[in-house]
C-alpha cells in the first residue's frame, strides 16, 4: 500500500520540485497539495494523509501554525517542516 503524501509550499516551484521528487520514489503517493497553511489543514482533514510536508514560511498561517492545528485534529499523522532559507 503506497504511502500517502500531502504537500504545502507557498512557493509554485519548490512546490512542483518537492512533488517531482516524492512521486520518483516508489511506494510514495502524493494525495494533494496546498499552497498556504489554511489551505493545507483543510485538505489534511479532507484527505487524511499518512505524511504531510509543509512550507515553514506560507502565507495564510506558517507551516508551524499549520503543523499546530492539524496535531488536533489529526495527532497520529506525521509532520516534516522545511525551508528554503538558510
Amino acid at each position: 500500500m503506497a504511502k500517502r503524501i500531502l504537500i504545502a509550499d507557498g512557493h509554485e516551484s519548490v512546490l512542483r520540485r518537492v512533488r517531482a521528487m516524492l512521486e520518483s520514489h516508489p511506494g510514495w503517493e502524493v494525495c494533494g497539495d496546498a499552497v498556504n497553511g489554511r489551505e493545507a489543514v483543510g485538505k489534511a482533514v479532507q484527505l487524511k494523509p499518512d505524511l504531510i510536508v509543509l512550507d515553514f514560511a506560507m502565507p495564510e498561517w506558517n507551516g508551524l501554525r499549520a503543523a499546530e492545528e492539524i496535531s488536533k485534529v489529526l495527532p497520529k499523522v506525521k509532520i516534516v517542516l522545511h525551508t528554503i532559507y538558510g
